[in-house]
């Protein structure tokens, strides 16, 4: 498993948050990690708006390289 790092850009791979208005493929930040596998990132659209902003686990995003 990759370390993920605060301030760190990842990117949304599940739709389960449509509600949210989150879509997958969307862009986020890390800013902050609770535990291995729970972090809260803030999601942003293309214009660089902040869309939502709450707990994530590690299997619903992934780190842009």
């Amino acid at each position: 498993m990759k370390k993920i790092l605060l301030y760190q850009n990842v990117r949304l791979i599940t739709d389960k948050y449509i509600a949210e208005g989150l879509k997958k493929g969307m862009s986020g930040i890390v800013l902050e990690k609770y535990d291995e596998e729970h972090f809260e990132i803030e999601w942003h659209d293309d214009l660089g708006n902040s869309i939502a902003c709450f707990a994530f686990s590690i299997n619903d995003f992934e780190v842009i390289e």
